[in-house]
């Protein structure tokens, strides 16, 4: 999954022809294939959202075709290209290249007409793509961000989890005993509502609704080891406050705290951490402000 992530939106680099076509934000975007001939006439994108592997594909067809398959690890970190005027007064996209972390790259097309260019640097990366289409690729912008995860806190028994970052968090209700058992997640994600639920998500709750324009700003609370959990480190204690001064605070105040207020314009939109029959750790993805 990926880390946290402020979003830019890059381009459009062509033309106004088509209709608009748009593979949304992924966590991982495993494989591409670039249809050329005359310009670039096709994309097929291979990419994982929440744990889901999907292939769409956008544009024509062309016989030929140039394509780069990512590893685990590896991301799209540089895109350039060319679009010019072909075929009386369409504007298509002539020329295409695609970089990553590892040095990788697929490069496709005629470098003719008008250039363009983007390089992501300082742990950036390309997230997705959109742009226009038609029965060639019209035009194309590419989604970047810079991640970033903080955490998590607490201890190291049960196994990891990762929602991934969310557009935005709607719901959270936190499920408790004597510590922290359960946490349940209602978040949006490419326009879809989604529910992600960890550890124990039944009996005790106390769950926050927020509004639209509403974001969590802040996350505190307390860990400690516990005999009945053989002595690992359990989150005891779980506070969320919201930018428009709402929280949310269930547990006990027993052993290591730990708080993290994130700078103005900053948002949580992300849990991760460990967890078995109850939450054991804990940790967030944020974006940052521009």
């Amino acid at each position: 999954m990926q880390a946290g992530v402020l979003e830019l939106e890059q381009g459009p680099w062509g033309g106004n022809g088509g209709k608009t076509w748009n593979m949304g934000r992924a966590d991982h975007i495993s494989n591409v294939k670039i249809h050329y001939n005359d310009a670039v006439f096709a994309f097929d994108f291979t990419f994982t959202v929440d744990g889901v592997t999907k292939t769409i594909h956008v544009g024509g067809d062309a016989p030929q075709y140039n394509e780069i398959t990512l590893e685990e690890d590896e991301y799209f970190t540089f895109i350039s290209g060319y679009f010019k005027t072909m075929w009386a007064t369409d504007v298509f996209i002539t020329q295409l290249t695609l970089e990553t972390n590892k040095g990788n790259s697929v490069s496709t097309g005629n470098a003719i007409g008008s250039h363009f260019s983007l390089n992501l640097e300082d742990e950036g990366k390309i997230l997705g793509f959109f742009g226009r289409q038609g029965s060639t690729i019209d035009a194309i912008e590419a989604i970047g961000g810079r991640m970033v995860k903080v955490g998590p806190w607490g201890g190291n028994g049960g196994h990891a989890w990762d929602m991934g970052q969310a557009d935005r968090i709607t719901k959270l209700k936190i499920y408790y005993g004597d510590n922290i058992v359960g946490l349940e997640t209602t978040y949006i994600l490419n326009g879809n509502s989604h529910t992600n639920k960890h550890g124990t998500t039944t009996g005790a709750s106390k769950e926050i609704i927020l509004e639209e324009d509403e974001y969590f700003t802040s996350i505190s609370g307390y860990f400690h080891a516990l005999s009945n959990y053989q002595r690992h480190a359990i989150v005891m204690l779980l506070t969320l406050d919201t930018n428009k001064g709402a929280s949310i605070s269930v547990g006990k105040k027993t052993g290591t705290s730990f708080a993290l207020t994130l700078e103005e314009g900053s948002k949580i939109l992300g849990f991760f951490g460990r967890a078995g029959t109850a939450i054991d750790a804990v940790g967030i993805h944020c974006s940052l402000p521009n």
